[in-house]
């Protein structure tokens, strides 16, 4: 494929002789993917907004209904289609239990109903791709299986191209693909970090050789950076993340052989840390039924619209860059249960209007990611709050700031109770 690059993406031209292809072969199946490069979001909320910000892709985690594929066609936004597929052996389940999967014996039960699947809704012309389970473990019963769909796929609709996803593209990774599913078009590689997108393009490039595509990208996530002495990491300020992200996509953009990448998430996240990977958020980050205008743009969001558009919407949101206990942050803090503490936020507000602050304590355990105490208003950027009595508890300060648009950042600060 010949590399143009316009206005600061990169744009993929099939060559004159690489497009006269037998209908229905692996690089007739691409073409559809490499006219221009997926600028894709994982997530649902306020799709309209995600449009107009340069999204043209949505990349989706189970089988849309024919309603839905019907909205995003409307939008502009090509689909990848996720199908859910299981680990082999032991899966666990949303509430918690464990279960049981075998693909030698479920094989068959699958191609059927993945058959109905495709016979519901293979055909409409917003699916761009299928995507054939999300980091399932990569062993020789769901890779081939993988393949079996994916020779479904190709069999009813010879030029719809077929994928499926991985952690950060070790060699071993890609070997296996290779080996079990030779069928399947291209790789997904679900990566977090400029440095880390870097890695797997090497590794793409060297040992796939062939199309492949970021399924998600995003700044780093809480498993890399300077960490407490109980192994908590800090999280980096909205500068820096937007910072990161910017250099994901410019190196995804730019990278031989790549299709482009579905920034994740476009709406919140709130099983971990909610101020690492939602690029939109709420004023209440644990309600349960937000609505479409309760979401609201975070500085990742203005900064995938710059990658995009090529420049940043004008309204912007507040950049919350540190926040601090008792003006301590970065380091071990450690307080007395039950003790008031002062709070402190380093905001950059450009253009976002009058603020509003938000605080929290919160834990993070098996059971996700909670409040323990708040939520503390105030109108400027410092507040006082009691920390929970219970002694040697690991938790976290989160902040949220709002402003008087459609604007918020949060961010948090790991600290201990005293033992």
């Amino acid at each position: 494929m010949k590399m143009l690059r316009t206005s600061g993406c990169l744009l993929l031209a099939i060559i004159a002789s690489q497009a006269m292809v037998t209908a229905g072969g692996p690089d007739a199946r691409l073409a559809r993917l490499t006219a221009r490069p997926i600028r894709g979001i994982c997530g649902g909320p306020r799709l309209a907004d995600a449009a107009a910000r340069g999204a043209d892709a949505v990349r989706t985690y189970g089988i849309p209904t024919t309603a839905e594929l019907d909205r995003y066609h409307e939008l502009g936004l090509r689909v990848i289609v996720g199908h859910w597929m299981p680990n082999e052996g032991t899966n666990v389940g949303r509430e918690g239990w464990p279960w049981e999967h075998s693909y030698a014996t479920a094989a068959e039960k699958m191609d059927g109903e993945f058959t109905t699947v495709l016979e519901r809704i293979g055909g409409h012309p917003a699916i761009a791709m299928w995507s054939l389970g999300n980091e399932v473990r990569l062993e020789p019963g769901y890779l081939r299986q993988a393949d079996r769909l994916s020779r479904i796929v190709h069999a009813r609709h010879p030029d719809m191209p077929t994928s499926l996803t991985m952690v950060n593209a070790p060699p071993e990774s890609i070997a296996l693909v290779r080996e079990h599913a030779p069928d399947i078009d291209v790789i997904g590689a679900n990566v977090y970090g400029a440095g880390a997108v870097t890695t797997a393009i090497t590794s793409l490039h060297e040992h796939w050789g062939r199309a492949f595509y970021f399924s998600e990208f995003g700044p780093t996530g809480p498993w890399w950076g300077p960490q407490t002495s109980w192994g908590v990491r800090f999280e980096p300020g909205a500068t820096a993340k937007a910072a990161d992200l910017a250099k994901a996509w410019e190196r995804i953009a730019s990278a031989e052989r790549c299709l482009g990448g579905c920034a994740f998430l476009w709406g919140r996240w709130p099983r971990e840390r909610i101020s690492y990977f939602s690029m939109l958020l709420t004023a209440d980050p644990w309600s349960p039924n937000p609505t479409d205008a309760d979401h609201r743009f975070t500085p990742l969001a203005d900064e995938i619209a710059r990658c995009w558009t090529g420049h940043l919407p004008e309204r912007r949101a507040p950049r919350l860059d540190r926040i601090d206990i008792d003006g301590m942050t970065q380091r071990d803090i450690v307080v007395e249960p039950g003790a008031t503490v002062d709070l402190s936020a380093i905001v950059a507000d450009e253009n976002s209007g009058p603020l509003r602050f938000r605080w929290w304590i919160a834990r993070q355990d098996e059971k996700g990611f909670r409040p323990v105490a708040g939520p503390i208003e105030s109108d400027g950027p410092a507040a006082r709050i009691a920390v929970p009595a219970e002694r040697g508890a690991a938790l976290f300060l989160l902040c949220l700031v709002l402003d008087d648009g459609v604007g918020a950042c949060a961010t948090t600060l790991p600290f201990k109770t005293a033992d």
